[in-house]
């Protein structure tokens, strides 16, 4: 359900004109797999994303780790922009049918998504699409230049190659994948769909009340884990939806020229995803992000001056996709601030502190939970 924001009091942002939200359980059928391939990013146990991978039979466990463990996934097997452009209701099952309802040979080019408008990628993309056998040197070529991307992906020749070969047969991929994702549902995703649904209306009603006092790039910073837009950026349409599995980041895509699909990752006071589990993701997180030299060098950096994902790498002298592996860790536990760049502008980092604060404060509760009481005379 898409729906158009219509409060007077946030007319004072032009970004308030374009905006519209969405929900639906189909964006959290998705990131859940990013979440149950990364459980470590997302702040999950790592034996439990496991239990949950094995419920389904070997043979799908390896069509799922073959779609959803290669770092390539969100180009062509996560396609929110389907989610966003499906008639409601927007839940799994729907979206799966709306899915399957796509021409076979259509399959992979509506899946597909650019991350890059490098136009030699577009046209390795293109040929891979049509069919067409590619070589080594254009897989390379891709590998570099979607390291060089915003999202800074490292691939492996293989992953690439089965990227090619999946998109190139787009009948037998599209049998595959939803062959796939309708028994990861069954086996698991149909009961989480369950207790989601309200979470999401709370999340949605939540960001639609602040809307109404607050500007639309401080709405997004608030709403999300330290992500935001500059006033500045042109959009003829901007489009938030929550998701639950998503946490703690924030995923962007350019649906059309000039429209943006927001989709934010956080969770509703008391949710948990494990069920449970009382240890503070937030605070794992942070410890963990706070337990590398690099990126304490690159917090350094960035609380000295806003920075961008190449000025950082140029700083340090590592490669971008080492830099970017770093900046996610530090983006998930919310220590940092990304400012997606209006008007040519690059996008920036800044300092974000809140996050550490509140991971503390989680941290000594969690260990000394009566340690306030004791500490007064």
């Amino acid at each position: 359900m898409t729906i158009q924001d219509t409060s007077a009091n946030n007319r004072k942002d032009h970004l308030a004109e374009v905006l519209e939200w969405d929900v639906g359980t189909a964006y959290d059928l998705l990131l859940s797999l990013h979440a149950i391939f990364r459980p470590k990013e997302h702040g999950l146990p790592a034996p439990w994303a496991a239990g949950v991978r094995k419920r389904l039979p070997p043979r799908s466990q390896q069509d799922l780790k073959d779609f959803y463990g290669s770092s390539l996934s969100y180009l062509a097997y996560t396609p929110l922009h389907l989610v966003l452009e499906m008639p409601p209701p927007k839940d799994s099952l729907h979206f799966l049918d709306y899915i399957e309802a796509i021409p076979d040979e259509q399959f992979s080019r509506r899946m597909y998504r650019p991350i890059t408008r490098n136009e030699r990628v577009a046209r390795i993309v293109a040929r891979a699409l049509g069919g067409e056998v590619i070589g080594d040197a254009e897989v390379e070529e891709f590998r570099r230049e979607v390291g060089r991307s915003p999202m800074a992906l490292v691939t492996s020749p293989a992953e690439v190659r089965r990227l090619f070969a999946d998109v190139a047969d787009p009948a037998a991929t599209k049998r595959r994948w939803l062959h796939v994702m309708r028994e990861y549902y069954e086996a698991f995703f149909a009961e989480e769909e369950k207790r989601e649904q309200s979470a999401l209306e709370q999340m949605l009603a939540h960001a639609q009340a602040l809307a109404r006092t607050t500007t639309v790039p401080d709405l997004i910073e608030r709403i999300s884990n330290g992500f935001t837009i500059s006033a500045d950026i042109d959009l003829t349409r901007l489009v938030l939806a929550p998701s639950i599995w998503g946490h703690p980041y924030t995923y962007r895509l350019e649906v059309a020229d000039r429209q943006l699909l927001i989709v934010w990752g956080a969770h509703p006071p008391g949710y948990k995803l494990v069920p449970g589990e009382s240890v503070p993701n937030e605070a794992l997180l942070v410890l963990r992000a706070l337990g590398d030299p690099t990126r304490l060098r690159l917090l350094r950096l960035i609380a000295a001056e806003p920075r961008s994902l190449q000025s950082l790498a140029s700083e340090v002298k590592l490669s971008l996709p080492t830099v970017s592996h770093h900046i996610r860790e530090l983006r998930g536990a919310g220590l940092i601030r990304l400012e997606m760049g209006g008007r040519g502008r690059e996008s920036k980092y800044t300092i974000r502190w809140p996050s550490a604060r509140k991971a503390f404060k989680q941290l000594e509760e969690f260990i000394q939970p009566d340690s306030s009481k004791a500490s007064e005379p």
